[in-house]
């Protein structure tokens, strides 16, 4: 199985771009894995990259509630960005839009963290 996240650091921010299209019911606990090991050795600020996700089950909006609660656990803030219509819509008619910081391009999403 192929990562989920392809990490770099800018500033001391993590950005996780989602490397895959659909995440599975399968790799949920990969994800949450991995996500945790970001926290763990690169930053508690991270921003995941949604560009390449074109599709988000409720079992992945599930994980990602535990993401964001696992980064504010470890005293951290989890951003969201570049998220296509489709996802987008989903997390609009779930109402995460509003539990979630959501921008529009990753650049934004970074400067947000000087604010």
């Amino acid at each position: 199985m192929a990562d989920v996240f392809a990490v770099k650091k800018s500033g001391g921010i993590a950005v996780a771009e989602i490397t895959k299209s659909e995440i599975t019911m399968y790799e949920i606990d990969m994800v949450k894995k991995d996500f945790s090991g970001i926290l763990e050795k690169d930053s508690k600020d991270v921003i995941l990259n949604f560009k390449n996700l074109d599709f988000i089950s409720s079992l992945v909006l599930a994980a990602m509630v535990y993401l964001l609660k696992l980064t504010k656990d470890k005293g951290g803030k989890l951003k969201l960005c570049e998220l296509r219509d489709k996802v987008n819509e989903v997390f609009k008619v779930t109402d995460l839009d509003k539990v979630f910081e959501i921008y529009p391009t990753e650049s934004e999403a970074l400067k947000s963290f000087n604010e």
